[in-house]
């Protein structure tokens, strides 16, 4: 999936590791994704069955689109596991 400044041209797009790196756009725009994907009615009417780290996870696999593994996405997502020097030396370039 594509993102796009929400000041600006919305042909000049990035991907979803450049949004989330830069976290802003160049000319100063939020990112927004070029289209809303959609969970379904079933995913929430079921919402109180999952964890919050679960519902992180559905979500943020729908924007990254495969930017991202499974296995490694869970791991960033699931924080009980990681000692804040741990978070300090994540980077893209390890996912």
């Amino acid at each position: 999936m594509k993102f796009y400044s929400t000041t600006g041209n919305k042909s000049n797009k990035v991907s979803f590791r450049e949004a989330v790196m830069r976290g802003l756009a160049e000319n100063g725009g939020l990112f927004m994704p070029e289209n809303i994907p959609s969970l379904g009615n079933d995913y929430f009417n079921n919402l109180d069955s999952k964890s919050f780290q679960q519902i992180a996870f559905d979500i943020t696999k729908l924007f990254s689109t495969n930017e991202i593994e499974n296995s490694k996405l869970k791991y960033l997502i699931d924080d009980k596991n990681k000692t804040d020097d741990d978070k300090k030396k994540i980077k893209w370039d390890n996912i």
